[in-house]
């Protein structure tokens, strides 16, 4: 009886382990989709669904590097601009603010003929709504908690540039683009959970007819002790 208790336990942790070894192992697969693209333009929208990553991407058009910048401060570049950037989910009208902080190359002091693209410093979150941004990311956007219309909408600080012809004119649009990227976790090792659940059932059946049978056996030896008393 002791040996059907004692195999009942191995039994039962064998189907622990098992159990615990499903769970244990998983594996991330990433999927990113362009969802649209527009050249020469301060907004885009387009349809998320709830779980997907929502992520922009933006390419500086070369007047950016342009005076004017502004006005220098501590702890900050040089020469630096700022675009800010409102995701509005149409539905609640709730948005999410980044500002991107835009500097020239290291090095590069704005002058004609000027022949270079400003570059990202800094992303920063400004105001939390309809996005869930996570604290250490570095992308523009972050997780979707709600199905629906997206709007993204960019703004550039200072507004105006001002290139060799020395007049002043509104700064071109970028080219913008809306990704979703996609999460999915699977287990490689699914096949263990029924195998897990089964040993284990059957380790405790084992180890619990043990048992019993060891409480019995005692039960009867304690009689057959009173009787020879």
């Amino acid at each position: 009886m002791k040996k059907t208790l004692a195999a009942g336990l191995v039994i039962l942790l064998a189907g622990l382990f098992l159990t615990y070894a499903f769970g244990a192992t998983q594996q991330q697969r990433t999927e990113t989709q362009m969802i649209a693209s527009l050249d020469k333009s301060w907004a885009i929208s387009a349809y998320f669904e709830k779980g997907e990553n929502l992520t922009l991407r933006f390419s500086p058009h070369p007047d950016w590097s342009y005076l004017f910048y502004l006005e220098p401060e501590e702890d900050q570049p040089l020469f630096r601009k700022y675009l800010l950037i409102n995701i509005t989910d149409n539905s609640t009208s709730t948005l999410t603010q980044f500002r991107v902080t835009l500097m020239p190359p290291l090095g590069i002091t704005p002058a004609a003929p000027y022949g270079f693209l400003l570059s990202i410093a800094s992303i920063e979150t400004i105001q939390h709504g309809t996005l869930v941004v996570e604290e250490t990311s570095d992308a523009i956007g972050g997780r979707v908690d709600r199905s629906g219309e997206y709007m993204v909408e960019c703004k550039l600080e200072p507004p105006d540039v001002i290139g060799e012809d020395r007049i002043p004119k509104p700064a071109s649009p970028p080219t913008l683009t809306l990704n979703a990227i996609r999460i999915e976790v699977t287990y490689p090792y699914s096949y263990l959970l029924p195998l897990g659940i089964s040993t284990v059932a059957v380790g405790a059946v084992a180890a619990a007819w043990g048992a019993k049978s060891l409480k019995r056996k005692a039960r009867r030896k304690i009689v057959q002790d009173a009787r020879k008393a």
